[in-house]
């Protein structure tokens, strides 16, 4: 388990995550897991729980995302998990949706 967490603290997403997470700090959940699941969920809001299954080492997680919500409840507290839940519910839609919102005006 100590070189995952190496190599997973040491990569290039952890080096980018790192970069932006300072701009999280004020919200309560400034590390650069969060940061990097807020972005890749730019892409599809569904790959924020997918990116914290990678993050936190499960080879697979459902669509409930039951396996991780251990290792989550040790990442987060109830008042910066519920500002991360409402950042991502009120930020910018996934670029698919940005997509077909600017294809129907």
């Amino acid at each position: 388990m100590k070189s995952f967490l190496y190599h997973r603290n040491n990569s290039i997403l952890a080096f980018i995550g790192n970069l932006i997470s300072w701009i999280f700090i004020p919200l309560g959940w400034g590390n650069w897991e969060a940061s990097v699941a807020t972005i890749t969920g730019l892409i599809a809001k569904e790959n924020v729980v997918s990116t914290f299954g990678i993050l936190f080492g499960f080879a697979e997680v459902a669509e409930d995302g039951a396996e991780i919500w251990g290792t989550m409840a040790q990442a987060f507290t109830s008042l910066s998990g519920f500002s991360f839940l409402v950042f991502n519910l009120l930020c910018a839609p996934c670029f698919a949706a940005i997509g077909a919102i600017k294809r129907e005006r």
